[in-house]
């Protein structure tokens, strides 16, 4: 079957866990046999063109979404309107799918693409399914912030609100790997006219992985993810600066960049805080078997965070904020979470967790490798 994945970004421009869901599902689509091919974006005007590798091909389309965060906030308004009805795009995008002739179409993040795109799909009588990331379509940023929920229904939130689910009511089916985010959708009235479908997302699994610790008399916590404002990090290294007056034997591994990187390491000058910077896949596996404790500490609602399958799969205890999907995973698969209702809750779990780790478990299900491999993952999507 020919397939098409379609999602704002891909490589060499990978942000975080969406475009990597991305990647697995073409990875998992070529090992079955699948012909596929991906859409995507690139900040160059000039490298718009299909680029033609190994096992896929890649089409780059030139878009501003790149530039989104410098474009001042009164003006970020007229952006996000015209990328909902950006039709020159959605044009472009049309003429690929008319000359490759798909069998099915898969949309994932769609902004900085337009959010016409399931309306010409609908009219090429494809078969279409659509997976949710985040908020994106009923809030246009796409991040939903602790305190901030609030803007969700301020008057120009609530018409995009309405235009998206519009424009997306013609989706055949959508899958969402947390029940948190589809009931948002739900009450919203989107895909009042699509098939619904919960399944976890995929991670890549070695299960022949096996790493000692190289200092047993070191407990070590670990952040993988962005450096953004939005993650929480600098609340979570103060929480660990805490901690440091009572355990001398405690550190914490940094990694990942963003915007952030630079101001949290010039204020956050510690041996014990060590920034690694951005890793490949096996070096954050290998770094994850090295650790005691993954804190995931965003401050806003996230979907699914894939980090944390891959901290169970490594047999990782995690602490997460009680925010959006992670619940359903820490319920799911053990775990802490902590509160920003309350204050110092973060500092609260993590010395509990200091304490007495030895009656701290992960969960981890019989089934666990089975439900989030990438080869089951493609059968429920393509069932």
């Amino acid at each position: 079957m020919k397939i098409c994945l379609i999602n704002n970004l891909y490589k060499p421009y990978i942000r975080g866990g969406a475009e990597r869901v991305v990647e697995l599902t073409l990875q998992g689509l070529n090992n079955a046999g699948h012909d596929v091919f991906i859409i995507s974006t690139t900040p160059n005007n000039n490298e718009e063109k299909k680029v033609i590798n190994n096992n896929f091909n890649q089409y780059f389309i030139y878009s501003k979404y790149y530039n989104l965060s410098k474009i001042p906030l009164f003006f970020r308004v007229f952006w996000h309107i015209w990328d909902v009805f950006d039709f020159i795009t959605a044009q472009k995008i049309k003429n690929i799918l008319v000359k490759e002739k798909p069998d099915l179409i898969i949309t994932h993040n769609l902004k900085g693409l337009s959010f016409l795109i399931p309306k010409y799909i609908k009219k090429l009588e494809i078969k279409y399914i659509h997976v949710l990331h985040d908020v994106q379509l009923f809030y246009p940023s796409g991040l939903m912030m602790y305190k901030e929920e609030y803007k969700t229904k301020k008057f120009f939130v609530k018409t995009y609100s309405k235009i998206c689910s519009y424009l997306f009511n013609s989706v055949d089916k959508v899958i969402s790997p947390s029940n948190w985010l589809m009931n948002e959708y739900i009450e919203r009235g989107f895909f009042r006219n699509s098939k619904k479908e919960i399944i976890p997302n995929p991670i890549s699994i070695n299960n022949n992985i096996n790493f000692k610790k190289d200092n047993k008399e070191k407990f070590r916590f670990l952040y993988v993810g962005l450096l953004e404002s939005h993650k929480g990090v600098e609340n979570m290294l103060k929480q660990f600066l805490k901690l440091r007056n009572s355990y001398n034997n405690i550190e914490i591994f940094i990694v990942g960049n963003g915007s952030q990187d630079k101001y949290l390491r010039e204020k956050f000058k510690h041996e014990k805080i060590i920034f690694l910077g951005r890793k490949d896949k096996e070096s954050v596996k290998k770094i994850m078997f090295n650790s005691d404790c993954l804190i995931t500490p965003s401050r806003c609602y996230e979907n699914s965070p894939t980090v944390i399958y891959e901290a169970v799969s490594a047999n990782l205890f995690t602490i997460a904020s009680n925010l959006g999907g992670s619940i359903e995973l820490i319920n799911e698969f053990g775990g802490k979470l902590f509160s920003y209702n309350i204050e110092n809750d973060l500092f609260i779990k993590m010395k509990e967790f200091l304490d007495s780790r030895e009656e701290f478990e992960y969960k981890k299900t019989d089934n666990f490798i089975e439900n989030c491999s990438v080869g089951n993952y493609i059968k429920k999507l393509l069932n």
